[in-house]
Protein backbone atom coordinates (compact mmCIF):
# COMPACT_ATOMS: atom_id res chain seq x y z
CA UNK A 1 0.00 0.00 0.00
CA UNK A 2 1.23 3.48 -1.35
CA UNK A 3 1.75 5.60 1.80
CA UNK A 4 1.39 9.37 0.81
CA UNK A 5 3.15 11.93 2.04
CA UNK A 6 2.32 15.07 3.66
CA UNK A 7 4.11 18.28 2.95
CA UNK A 8 3.16 20.76 5.95
CA UNK A 9 3.83 23.58 3.51
CA UNK A 10 0.98 22.95 1.70
CA UNK A 11 -0.99 23.27 5.19
CA UNK A 12 0.22 27.65 5.41
CA UNK A 13 -1.20 28.20 2.01
CA UNK A 14 -3.82 30.05 2.94
CA UNK A 15 -1.64 32.06 5.38
CA UNK A 16 -0.39 35.55 4.07
CA UNK A 17 3.73 35.68 3.88
CA UNK A 18 5.63 36.50 6.47
CA UNK A 19 8.18 38.40 6.24
CA UNK A 20 11.08 36.69 8.50
CA UNK A 21 14.00 39.17 7.54
CA UNK A 22 12.09 41.64 8.56
CA UNK A 23 11.17 40.34 12.08
CA UNK A 24 14.66 39.41 12.30
CA UNK A 25 15.69 43.07 11.91
CA UNK A 26 13.33 44.41 13.67
CA UNK A 27 13.88 42.02 16.79
CA UNK A 28 17.53 42.05 16.81
CA UNK A 29 18.84 43.74 20.26
CA UNK A 30 22.30 45.03 20.49
CA UNK A 31 23.33 44.25 23.68
CA UNK A 32 25.74 46.85 23.61
CA UNK A 33 23.38 49.86 22.80
CA UNK A 34 22.58 51.75 26.83
CA UNK A 35 18.41 51.34 26.12
CA UNK A 36 16.87 53.42 28.73
CA UNK A 37 14.48 51.75 31.29
CA UNK A 38 10.92 51.95 30.96
CA UNK A 39 9.50 55.02 33.11
CA UNK A 40 7.89 54.03 35.94
CA UNK A 41 3.95 54.98 35.98
CA UNK A 42 3.03 53.62 39.60
CA UNK A 43 5.29 52.99 42.44
CA UNK A 44 5.07 50.87 45.98
CA UNK A 45 7.53 52.23 48.92
CA UNK A 46 11.71 52.91 47.81
CA UNK A 47 14.82 50.56 47.94
CA UNK A 48 18.54 51.42 48.78
CA UNK A 49 21.35 50.16 46.13
CA UNK A 50 24.86 51.96 46.32
CA UNK A 51 23.69 54.89 47.87
CA UNK A 52 20.98 55.72 45.85
CA UNK A 53 17.49 55.68 46.52
CA UNK A 54 15.22 54.02 43.92
CA UNK A 55 11.59 53.71 44.01
CA UNK A 56 9.98 50.42 43.26
CA UNK A 57 8.29 49.97 39.89
CA UNK A 58 4.55 48.26 40.21
CA UNK A 59 3.57 49.43 36.78
CA UNK A 60 5.57 50.86 33.67
CA UNK A 61 4.59 53.16 30.94
CA UNK A 62 4.08 50.88 28.06
CA UNK A 63 3.38 47.40 29.90
CA UNK A 64 0.21 45.54 31.87
CA UNK A 65 -0.50 44.21 34.75
CA UNK A 66 -3.03 41.50 35.91
CA UNK A 67 -5.08 41.49 39.32
CA UNK A 68 -6.15 38.13 39.51
CA UNK A 69 -8.43 36.84 42.35
CA UNK A 70 -11.80 35.16 43.48
CA UNK A 71 -15.31 36.91 43.93
CA UNK A 72 -15.28 39.72 46.81
CA UNK A 73 -11.34 39.02 47.20
CA UNK A 74 -11.14 43.41 46.87
CA UNK A 75 -9.39 43.18 43.23
CA UNK A 76 -11.83 46.09 41.98
CA UNK A 77 -10.97 47.59 46.00
CA UNK A 78 -6.97 47.47 45.06
CA UNK A 79 -7.99 48.78 41.61
CA UNK A 80 -9.41 51.66 42.65
CA UNK A 81 -6.35 52.29 44.99
CA UNK A 82 -4.08 51.79 42.20
CA UNK A 83 -5.60 54.26 40.41
CA UNK A 84 -6.39 56.89 42.77
CA UNK A 85 -2.11 56.21 43.75
CA UNK A 86 -1.73 56.81 39.99
CA UNK A 87 -3.52 60.23 40.02
CA UNK A 88 -1.65 61.34 43.36
CA UNK A 89 -3.59 64.07 45.61
CA UNK A 90 -4.51 62.39 49.28
CA UNK A 91 -4.31 58.72 48.37
CA UNK A 92 -1.12 58.52 50.51
CA UNK A 93 -3.25 59.43 53.31
CA UNK A 94 -4.76 56.19 53.35
CA UNK A 95 -1.78 54.29 51.31
CA UNK A 96 1.47 56.10 51.94
CA UNK A 97 3.47 53.67 49.98
CA UNK A 98 2.10 54.30 46.68
CA UNK A 99 2.93 56.64 44.43
CA UNK A 100 1.95 57.90 40.65
CA UNK A 101 4.83 59.21 37.93
CA UNK A 102 5.05 60.91 35.17
CA UNK A 103 0.86 62.42 35.55
CA UNK A 104 1.50 65.60 33.82
CA UNK A 105 -2.26 66.16 32.29
CA UNK A 106 -2.59 62.71 31.11
CA UNK A 107 -5.90 60.81 30.45
CA UNK A 108 -6.82 57.91 33.39
CA UNK A 109 -9.28 55.98 31.35
CA UNK A 110 -11.18 53.78 34.09
CA UNK A 111 -13.27 51.38 32.36
CA UNK A 112 -16.16 48.84 34.16
CA UNK A 113 -17.71 46.01 32.13
CA UNK A 114 -19.41 44.14 35.00
CA UNK A 115 -21.86 46.30 37.02
CA UNK A 116 -24.89 48.67 36.46
CA UNK A 117 -24.09 52.05 35.90
CA UNK A 118 -25.39 52.88 39.69
CA UNK A 119 -22.86 50.30 41.33
CA UNK A 120 -20.44 51.37 38.63
CA UNK A 121 -20.21 55.02 39.80
CA UNK A 122 -19.96 53.96 43.11
CA UNK A 123 -16.66 52.24 42.42
CA UNK A 124 -15.70 55.53 39.96
CA UNK A 125 -16.32 57.76 42.82
CA UNK A 126 -14.32 55.72 45.25
CA UNK A 127 -11.51 56.73 43.31
CA UNK A 128 -12.52 60.54 43.46
CA UNK A 129 -12.90 59.91 47.16
CA UNK A 130 -8.88 58.64 47.69
CA UNK A 131 -7.78 61.45 45.71
CA UNK A 132 -9.78 64.42 47.52
CA UNK A 133 -10.58 65.97 44.42
CA UNK A 134 -11.81 65.07 41.05
CA UNK A 135 -8.83 65.20 38.66
CA UNK A 136 -10.12 66.79 35.17
CA UNK A 137 -9.05 64.16 32.96
CA UNK A 138 -10.34 60.75 34.87
CA UNK A 139 -12.87 59.08 32.11
CA UNK A 140 -14.92 56.51 34.10
CA UNK A 141 -16.70 54.51 31.50
CA UNK A 142 -19.61 51.51 32.09
CA UNK A 143 -19.89 48.99 29.34
CA UNK A 144 -21.65 46.66 30.42
CA UNK A 145 -24.82 46.64 28.38
CA UNK A 146 -22.16 46.31 25.64
CA UNK A 147 -20.80 43.07 23.51
CA UNK A 148 -17.09 41.50 23.82
CA UNK A 149 -16.55 42.33 20.49
CA UNK A 150 -18.48 46.02 20.99
CA UNK A 151 -16.00 46.63 23.92
CA UNK A 152 -12.77 45.38 22.41
CA UNK A 153 -13.82 47.54 19.39
CA UNK A 154 -13.91 50.65 21.45
CA UNK A 155 -11.44 50.38 23.98
CA UNK A 156 -8.84 50.22 20.42
CA UNK A 157 -11.28 52.95 19.14
CA UNK A 158 -10.29 54.84 22.29
CA UNK A 159 -6.72 54.47 21.99
CA UNK A 160 -6.01 55.34 18.16
CA UNK A 161 -8.93 57.53 17.42
CA UNK A 162 -10.64 59.24 20.38
CA UNK A 163 -9.79 62.83 21.50
CA UNK A 164 -7.61 61.33 24.46
CA UNK A 165 -5.58 59.09 21.90
CA UNK A 166 -2.45 61.08 22.52
CA UNK A 167 -2.18 61.77 25.98
CA UNK A 168 -3.56 58.26 27.82
CA UNK A 169 -1.59 57.77 31.28
CA UNK A 170 -3.22 54.95 32.53
CA UNK A 171 -5.90 52.33 31.65
CA UNK A 172 -7.95 49.99 33.78
CA UNK A 173 -10.47 47.39 32.57
CA UNK A 174 -12.46 45.51 35.24
CA UNK A 175 -12.42 42.64 34.04
CA UNK A 176 -10.52 41.77 31.22
CA UNK A 177 -12.51 38.51 29.97
CA UNK A 178 -15.41 40.32 28.78
CA UNK A 179 -13.99 41.62 26.26
CA UNK A 180 -13.75 38.14 24.98
CA UNK A 181 -17.09 36.20 24.10
CA UNK A 182 -15.46 32.66 25.24
CA UNK A 183 -12.96 32.15 28.19
CA UNK A 184 -12.23 28.94 27.21
CA UNK A 185 -11.86 29.52 23.83
CA UNK A 186 -7.45 29.52 23.99
CA UNK A 187 -6.93 31.28 20.40
CA UNK A 188 -9.33 34.08 21.36
CA UNK A 189 -7.76 34.87 24.53
CA UNK A 190 -4.47 34.96 22.55
CA UNK A 191 -5.60 37.22 20.03
CA UNK A 192 -7.16 39.87 23.11
CA UNK A 193 -3.46 39.04 24.97
CA UNK A 194 -1.71 40.72 21.62
CA UNK A 195 -3.82 43.57 21.64
CA UNK A 196 -3.56 44.79 24.70
CA UNK A 197 0.47 44.28 24.33
CA UNK A 198 -0.23 46.07 20.87
CA UNK A 199 -2.13 48.62 22.65
CA UNK A 200 0.90 49.17 25.24
CA UNK A 201 3.31 49.36 23.11
CA UNK A 202 2.25 51.79 20.61
CA UNK A 203 0.39 54.43 22.71
CA UNK A 204 3.40 53.92 25.98
CA UNK A 205 -0.01 53.49 27.94
CA UNK A 206 0.21 52.32 31.43
CA UNK A 207 -2.48 49.58 31.81
CA UNK A 208 -4.30 47.36 34.86
CA UNK A 209 -6.52 44.63 34.11
CA UNK A 210 -8.83 42.71 36.55
CA UNK A 211 -9.38 38.94 35.89
CA UNK A 212 -12.12 37.32 37.85
CA UNK A 213 -11.13 33.67 38.75
CA UNK A 214 -13.43 30.46 39.38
Amino acid sequence: MAIETLDIRNLNNNLPDIDCKAIHDEALVNIDEVIERQPIAISCGTYNYKGYTNDIPMLSYGNFMALVGASKSMKSFLKSALVAGYIGGQTQNNFPNLKGHNLDGKYVIDIDTEQGVFHAQRVFRRVSELVGANYKKYVPLALRPNSAKERLEFLNWLCYESEYKDNIGLISIDGIADLVDDVNNIEECNKLVQNLMKITEETGAAMITVLHSN
